[in-house]
């Protein structure tokens, strides 16, 4: 199944899932009308349990409505992992045996995003914020995460907007063309990404760190490879980083949670980092 068919036979299923259950998803949006975004009144039964959603009240994505919303289909997934330490831990064993070690307790943390996310990232306004945080601690003191990714249909892990050109009221990249050489770019990002010269973003002075990032075998006649693809992944990388130098985690590590039906993870040629 293509990319395309998985999302509209999601859609279709999710829409026929809704109608059966009186929710009639008929959302207007700009005059237009979607037939797989629920009513604002209906927003809650996008969840298993309604009661999930103050696990996400007051930073629900723009579309958390939409019936195949990646952000619900995380509070889906791990909401009972918040409310189960227990469980919790069961899973972290399942999926990260690597990790385990006696005397550890695990959390699930929904749109994590520790306050001192914009220094170290250089950010301003929405901050990065990882889907799902498996925060793992001894003796009371966090030593590791797990920074989760999300996915169920959507075709990509995001794009940076540098690569966009200005629009009519100059807002965006004067000049994306610089984006396409990607050689200039890790060089002298100062002068080259327009994340950097105009938003103070600070991921590149992440990324420069061999021992962490290995961006060696990226061509340097390649555009920079966020600029179509893997840009949360990256700001997730670099985030778990900053876990590890600024707030003192002995390890830290960024993992992808994608619908086996979409096939959007074939997209990561070219992220790999290091222990």
């Amino acid at each position: 199944m293509t990319r395309a068919n998985f999302v509209k036979h999601m859609q279709q299923h999710q829409v026929l899932w809704a109608a059966a259950n009186g929710l009639h998803p008929t959302a207007t949006e700009n005059g237009g009308t979607r037939d797989h975004v629920l009513l604002h009144e209906h927003r809650k039964h996008n969840l298993f349990d309604p009661d999930w959603w103050e696990l996400i009240s007051g930073k629900e994505h723009r579309w958390a409505r939409s019936l195949t919303s990646s952000q619900c289909f995380a509070v889906n997934l791990f909401a009972p992992l918040v409310y189960d330490s227990a469980l919790a831990l069961a899973v972290f064993e399942r999926l990260f045996p690597h990790r385990m070690e006696p005397g550890i307790s695990v959390e699930i943390c929904l749109e994590f995003a520790p306050a001192e996310t914009a220094k170290w990232l250089g950010e301003k306004g929405q901050t990065t914020q990882v889907d799902a945080c498996f925060i793992v601690s001894r003796s009371r003191a966090q030593i590791g995460f797990v920074l989760v990714e999300v996915k169920l249909a959507e075709t990509g892990f995001g794009t940076c907007r540098g690569a966009k050109p200005a629009d009519r009221n100059g807002s965006g990249n004067p000049d994306p063309n610089r984006c396409k050489d990607f050689g200039q770019v890790r060089r002298s990002p100062e002068t080259y990404c327009w994340m950097v010269t105009r938003h103070g973003r600070r991921y590149w002075e992440w990324l420069s760190d061999a021992e962490w990032f290995d961006l060696g075998h990226v061509p340097d006649t390649d555009g920079c490879p966020f600029r179509d693809g893997g840009y949360q992944l990256i700001r997730n990388a670099v985030l778990a980083r900053a876990l590890m130098i600024e707030a003192g985690a002995s390890w830290a590590e960024v993992a992808v949670c994608v619908h086996p039906g979409n096939d959007i993870a074939h997209q990561l040629k070219y992220l790999s980092t290091a222990e």
